[in-house]
């Protein structure tokens, strides 16, 4: 039982699907806000720490959101050369041609 923690000694929190971009993994899972961005969560899988939400947290249902032509993921960072996708790594440049609008 040392293996389970208390949620309320971390919140807030937020939880939802989620997929390691390195071994494929998909699970649920639970991390702190304000999201860490510059890293991923630790996969239970593989370990690494290459774990992302496969959904945006926010935004009213009226939003219209991107996500990528190859994956479908919705995670992505921003660079001046362009738009990476978190999930699959894809370089976005022309982002309005190549993100397709969710459904």
């Amino acid at each position: 039982m040392n293996d389970v923690i208390q949620l309320q000694d971390y919140k807030p929190h937020a939880t939802g699907p989620c997929k390691c971009s390195f071994c494929g993994e998909k699970y649920v899972g639970v991390m702190p806000i304000p999201l860490n961005s510059d890293q991923g969560y630790e996969c239970p899988a593989c370990g690494r720490f290459f774990g992302f939400l496969e959904y945006p947290i926010s935004g009213k249902p009226e939003d219209e959101i991107y996500v990528c032509n190859k994956c479908d993921g919705s995670f992505f960072s921003v660079h001046r050369d362009g738009i990476i996708c978190g999930i699959c790594g894809t370089k976005h440049l022309n982002v309005l041609k190549d993100l397709n609008a969710a459904d």
